[in-house]
């Protein structure tokens, strides 16, 4: 009993590492932040979806639901999306600093 048991907590403890081998701890974004939404779930106008735009312009958080998840100030052409999305769907806003470059 007690080898199965050793044997089940190394093996946990192997997936447990082989796991946070590849990640990397979310962005944590408070009321106000601007954050860029990956469209991949977002139907767009464009006749084919590899056309679109990967990740749509910069949105303001309007509210923290917990540390996954956050509630954006969208447009009134997305009414007919859910405005709480993942942290996996965002990514943080950066102003960019070469003046020419349109975003």
């Amino acid at each position: 009993m007690d080898e199965a048991h050793l044997a089940l907590s190394q093996a946990a403890n192997d997936m447990a590492r082989f796991y946070n081998a590849h990640r990397r701890e979310a962005p944590l974004y408070e009321v106000r932040d601007r954050v860029w939404l990956n469209g991949q779930n977002i139907t767009m106008t464009q006749l084919m979806k590899k056309l679109d735009h990967k990740w749509l312009r910069p949105y303001s958080v309007k509210k923290v639901i917990s540390w996954s998840a956050y509630k954006l100030k969208l447009p009134l052409s997305f009414s007919r999306t859910h405005l709480v999305f993942s942290v996996t769907l965002l990514r943080p806003y950066s102003t960019d600093t070469i003046a020419e470059r349109i975003q």
